[in-house]
């Protein structure tokens, strides 16, 4: 088994990767608490999302918003 040779290339790379990740990381836990409802907001739509399709074909409802709502109140 052949070990792969550790260039000043390859660490600089490495060494930048994860300094982008960490500041990533970072950043995220400063603004976890703005995201957060965001997150949770994506999280209801994605989840009402067959829901509100359902109403909107099935049910032929004219508009998309009537669809909206019926389904946010059978949720």
């Amino acid at each position: 088994m052949e070990r792969k040779k550790i260039t000043f290339d390859s660490f600089i790379r490495g060494v930048i990767l994860g300094a982008i990740i960490i500041g990533i990381l970072m950043l995220f836990k400063r603004l976890s608490s703005v995201l957060l409802p965001f997150f949770i907001a994506w999280l209801i739509a994605y989840l009402i999302y067959p829901l509100v399709t359902f109403f909107q074909y099935k049910l032929r409802l004219k508009y998309r918003i009537a669809s909206i709502f019926c389904a946010l109140l059978t949720y």
